[in-house]
């Protein structure tokens, strides 16, 4: 997922996460990244079992799959007139799939010509991100805002996860009655440095169990079944520094938020191509939600130093389970063989993120189920892609645009942009190898923290995905 507004202060995280991990991300085989994932009709790669199933329909031989893929994020931060600039890299594996071939037929033109079944892993989205800022501020703490919090209140009915970390680290403490509190950190017109580093790692990828018919070379159609597997990690860090030395008592303090979540879930899938010409394939292909049981763990810490001792704090591990319903995605397709040496895939869908709804046991996601309903937009997203053909040799190029999932209302501009290049080499009979360079482009915001009134940070997210898949045909 691209979006990086994990901190911002107008949204709260079920809402954002539930977009995060609807968003989809191009990633797959090295042929289907290097042609922008633009293979909604044209099909016959392992990768299009979780886009358009009737793909795998294409296939004339049984192959084995793997693709093993470098990830790397690069992040550009903008605050306060001050750049900041931070990386992460990962390994991972795109796609390992096998399908199984069966020609019925030899007459090319009529009846059932093959009956085709796959399973596969297709990653879908990867969720490794990094970024940072930092700057000087004399108006707002953390410790003025648990303060005020925390006022009229005992210790023992403090939030946990919050101020009950800060009267336990001296960050705060009663003075002159036990639901009145002072803080030791820094006061409004004393100058500190503010910090925020959020890191986050994890992927979302399907074991997809499909199949598909092929009649007459014509017609194809195909439908999977797939268990989604999703695990995301993230952790905030928040610090305040005395950099001058002039702060009376206050010397540093660190508060840092830690958040586990993993899912499982399963979706429906079916779609279908029309071969009409020889150089025409158009495709259509309808997606279910991905019905997620969603499982997550937080805990809490905060460290603070003053001249009088250091202290470091945790919070209980909290947990907490729901449900997460992801929106239904509808795609058409279309390809065009020129010359029989090339090929270009035009596709488009509509997913409508408005739809995305969670529940809960405890009913507690009304609120953001009607933030949802507002504040997300329907996303038309057009994906296009070549190939030419100089046999054994192939050479690729896509381009994938996702369109804002905001309202244009609300400010927030998470377009994306996807460009990829790619080639390949393909043996007549048994073999063939593929890689594909992929960069991404988007921007999101952040703030300090989310109870200060600050300018928000300006995030430049720039993606690379190398890709080299392996396949075996027998």
């Amino acid at each position: 997922m691209l979006l990086v507004f994990a901190g911002a202060q107008a949204y709260g995280q079920y809402e954002l996460d539930a977009l995060r991990f609807s968003r989809p991300y191009a990633t797959g085989t090295a042929r289907f990244v290097g042609m922008g994932g633009a293979f909604g009709a044209i099909g016959g790669d392992i990768t299009t079992i979780s886009h358009n199933p009737a793909g795998l329909g294409l296939f004339r031989n049984s192959s084995i799959t793997v693709s093993p893929s470098l990830f790397f994020t690069h992040s550009g931060t903008g605050y306060e007139g001050a750049e900041f600039n931070d990386s992460k890299f990962n390994f991972n594996f795109g796609n390992v799939g096998l399908v199984y071939s069966r020609r019925f037929n030899k007459t090319k033109t009529k009846g059932l010509q093959f009956l085709n079944f796959a399973i596969a892993y297709n990653r879908v989205n990867n969720f490794n991100r990094s970024y940072f800022f930092e700057g000087d501020d004399s108006l707002n703490s953390i410790g003025t805002y648990m303060q005020t919090n925390a006022q009229g209140l005992t210790p023992s009915a403090l939030n946990p996860f919050q101020e009950l970390l800060a009267f336990n680290s001296y960050l705060i403490d009663t003075a002159g009655g036990p639901t009145s509190y002072f803080t030791n950190g820094p006061f409004p017109g004393e100058t500190k440095r503010m910090l925020n580093r959020t890191d986050s790692k994890g992927s979302a990828g399907e074991i997809a169990l499909a199949g598909a018919i092929n009649l007459g070379n014509k017609f194809f159609i195909g439908a999977n079944i797939s268990v989604g597997i999703l695990n995301y990690k993230n952790t905030y860090t928040y610090s305040e520094t005395d950099v001058t030395g002039s702060i009376p008592v206050f010397d540093n303090l660190t508060y840092r938020e830690n958040l586990d979540v993993s899912g499982v879930g399963v979706s429906l899938k079916v779609g279908a191509i029309y071969r009409p010409l020889n150089w025409l394939r158009v495709g259509l292909a309808i997606h279910s939600p991905t019905w997620y049981n969603m499982s997550e763990d937080y805990f809490n810490e905060l460290n603070t130093s003053f001249t009088f001792g250091k202290f470091s704090t945790n919070s209980a591990v909290g947990h907490f389970e729901y449900d997460l319903a992801t929106p239904w995605k509808l795609q058409a397709s279309a390809a065009f063989v020129i010359l029989k040496n090339a090929v270009i895939g035009v596709d488009y869908e509509l997913i409508d993120y408005s739809s995305i709804n969670l529940r809960s046991s405890s009913g507690s996601f009304t609120s953001a189920n009607a933030f949802i309903d507002s504040a997300y937009a329907v996303s038309h997203n057009v994906k296009i892609g070549a190939e030419y053909r100089i046999d054994p040799f192939r050479i690729r190029a896509g381009y994938q645009f996702q369109m804002n999932p905001f309202v244009s209302s609300l400010g927030p501009d998470a377009t994306a942009h996807h460009i990829s290049v790619g080639a390949g080499y393909h043996s007549k009979r048994w073999f063939s190898a593929d890689i594909a360079y992929m960069i991404s482009l988007t921007n999101g915001s952040d703030s300090m923290f989310r109870g200060f009134d600050l300018p928000q940070a300006q995030i430049n997210i720039i993606n690379h995905s190398l890709v080299i898949t392996g396949a075996v045909n027998f």
